[in-house]
């Protein structure tokens, strides 16, 4: 996995998608884990679940994973611009 630092990092009330699914996904928020203090991303899907969370080690979320079917790298999530 690759974690590309440049990115800003994900804030709570912001939407980002899921490469996989195209989902999108809102940010509850950002913190850290009480025994290993590795940085953790809680969201939820607000169009499925109001109360089903999810919670992703930020590494992960902001890092890319590679696509063999189309030879590329992308992002595991990508935050969803507003108009």
């Amino acid at each position: 996995m690759i974690f590309n630092a440049s990115r800003s990092l994900p804030k709570v009330g912001e939407k980002w998608r899921n490469w996989k699914t195209g989902a999108e996904y809102e940010i509850i928020g950002v913190g850290r884990h009480t025994e290993t203090g590795e940085w953790l991303v809680t969201y939820r899907n607000p169009v499925k679940n109001l109360h089903d969370l999810h919670n992703r080690p930020l590494d992960m979320f902001m890092g890319t994973r590679w696509v063999p079917d189309y030879g590329v790298y992308v992002y595991y999530f990508e935050k969803v611009e507003e108009n």
